[in-house]
């Protein structure tokens, strides 16, 4: 009722969160389809703070110094998502959807995605996909205003950038199951996503401000990058015995990130070296007597020349005892 709606507008004014409504419908068309839709409605509302205030993250001894945040004042978002599922046979299943969203950044945006499944008995399963989805701009990719000390007397400033676009991914995967068992699944899943529009930050021309003294360096979010990544991942899943279980997991990633001609960011690059192109996952569990758990968990992870990070093998080992169905110690 408009009463109910203008008093969550007023407390959510208050809070300086966010409102969430959400509507879903489901629907069996015909025997061998079925449609859903969902409605979402989002709006962030703060109270804007006093002009020409930033957020300063610095070490001493300038802290005392530090310039608070200046954020827009609301930011709303309506998204509404369809799919629909069509059965050509017992065999075949053919998944189609797609999301459609406005915001106030970036106007309209449509995220399809498809997905075909062949199940030609109960121990083969071969699928593909394809998607398109997007990362729309933060309230500090637009507008937000950060600083921190890099030198002394020296602040670098992210002052955001109101033209700043989407940025955008499309998703391929392609993926086999194979159940040669009813106690054990093995799973091979390859894929290839391309990004566009990735972020940068570029260095404006730098300039004083008095009291205190001290010269900024200004850093503009740009879409000055392109990416590809691409790789495969391996699954294992085997019960031996009914309280124990095994999981494996491998994963291997390739990433290619570049800037084009416009850039004068060269660093943004290496966030190709901050993920690990391989990592490996092994845990065994037991269900003991007496409602007791025991679990072993063994992981690898490739190294992070970025990061100048070598590569690591860690294990964990976990025990845990259930004295009833809704405590854990």
């Amino acid at each position: 009722k408009g009463g109910q709606c203008a008093a969550v507008k007023e407390r959510a004014e208050l809070i300086g969160e966010k409102v969430d409504f959400k509507l879903e419908k489901a629907l069996m068309l015909l025997e061998r389809t079925s449609e859903t839709a969902t409605l979402n409605v989002h709006m962030n509302v703060q109270e804007p703070a006093p002009q020409g205030q930033l957020l300063a993250v610095q070490a001493p001894p300038l802290a005392e110094e530090a310039p608070p945040l200046m954020t827009p004042a609301e930011v709303s978002r309506l998204a509404g998502a369809v799919g629909s599922e069509a059965f050509a046979d017992d065999k075949l299943l053919l998944t189609l959807g797609t999301k459609l969203e406005h915001n106030d950044s970036t106007g309209f945006e449509i995220q399809p995605s498809a997905r075909l499944a062949w199940t030609p008995n109960d121990k083969h399963t071969l699928w593909v996909a394809a998607s398109r989805a997007v990362r729309t701009p933060s309230l500090s990719d637009e507008g937000g205003r950060a600083a921190f000390v890099g030198l002394p007397r020296t602040f670098f400033m992210f002052l955001g950038n109101e033209d700043v676009d989407s940025v955008d991914l499309l998703s391929f995967e392609a993926g086999y199951r194979l159940r040669p068992t009813d106690n054990l699944s093995l799973d091979a899943v390859v894929f290839h996503n391309d990004y566009d529009n990735l972020l940068t930050y570029e260095i404006g021309l730098p300039f004083f401000e008095p009291s205190p003294f001290h010269l900024v360096v200004p850093l503009h979010t740009r879409n000055n990058m392109s990416g590809k990544t691409y790789g495969l991942e391996l699954g294992i899943d085997w019960k031996p015995r009914p309280w124990w279980r095994v999981r494996m997991n491998y994963t291997f990633l390739e990433m290619a990130l570049e800037v084009n001609a416009k850039t004068l960011d060269l660093s943004s690059e290496r966030a190709e070296e901050t993920s690990p192109e391989q990592q490996v996952f092994l845990s065994s569990s037991f269900d003991l007597p007496q409602n007791t758990e025991f679990d072993v968990v063994f992981r690898y992870v490739d190294q992070l020349p970025a990061d100048n990070v070598d590569d690591y093998l860690t294990m964990d080992l976990r025990i845990a005892w259930h004295p009833t169905d809704d405590f854990e110690f």
